[in-house]
């Protein structure tokens, strides 16, 4: 149910923005993204939007796991589940700078553009408090229909790690060779956050181990 509604709010989100550049800023989606839903969104929109939105959600979960400190003697199962609140915010931002990586890029490939371009590499800032209105409304239905204790059965840690890698991975080099620092830096940024989290939790659960 929770994917389904948030495929439906992708469509439907990006339609009222191409319709009415609310609240993104007017553009519209050029070549490459074919076929196009009612001429409006690409088909295969969903498939864009649903491992941006999981992998933020998992990510936002490993931080404020990070950040719950252990008692002595417990293991990661007895820490404290952080607040909806927290998790709610905190993915939502990690989906704008997600975007921060894909969107520059994307324009400079020719997939859409601004009417009036922008001033960060062509995206201009409406876009990014679209994201933060857009990012809030998906993550909520997510939480909603997802809680966090139910997360890691429906999305592996694995399948986050793998899914933010390979995103980063693509997205990060193309703007590099498109001369879009920005993105470029940001995107790698976000890679060693990963890796710095997974190698500090991956050290925790050992130290619980041991104790």
């Amino acid at each position: 149910a929770g994917i389904a509604l948030l495929a439906l709010w992708s469509d439907l989100i990006e339609g009222i923005g191409v319709q009415t550049g609310w609240p993104y800023g007017a553009f519209q989606y050029a070549m490459g993204l074919e076929p196009l839903l009612l001429g409006i969104v690409p088909l295969a929109l969903p498939l864009f939007w649903l491992p941006m939105i999981l992998s933020s959600r998992l990510l936002a979960g490993r931080i404020l796991a990070w950040r719950i400190p252990t008692r002595h003697g417990s293991g990661p199962a007895d820490r404290p589940t952080a607040s909806p609140w927290a998790t709610l915010l905190l993915s939502s931002l990690i989906l704008v700078l997600l975007d921060g990586v894909l969107d520059p890029p994307a324009v400079g490939l020719g997939f859409w553009a601004y009417a009036e371009g922008g001033a960060y590499y062509g995206v201009p800032a409406s876009n990014y408090l679209g994201w933060c209105f857009s990012g809030l409304v998906a993550q909520g239905i997510l939480l909603a229909t997802l809680p966090s204790r139910r997360l890691s059965g429906a999305a592996p840690e694995a399948w986050s790690t793998d899914s933010l890698r390979a995103f980063l991975l693509f997205w990060g080099p193309v703007a590099f060779a498109l001369g879009q620092a920005g993105p470029a830096a940001l995107a790698l940024g976000l890679l060693a956050l990963e890796w710095w989290l997974g190698r500090s939790i991956e050290i925790a659960r050992d130290a619980d181990f041991m104790r």
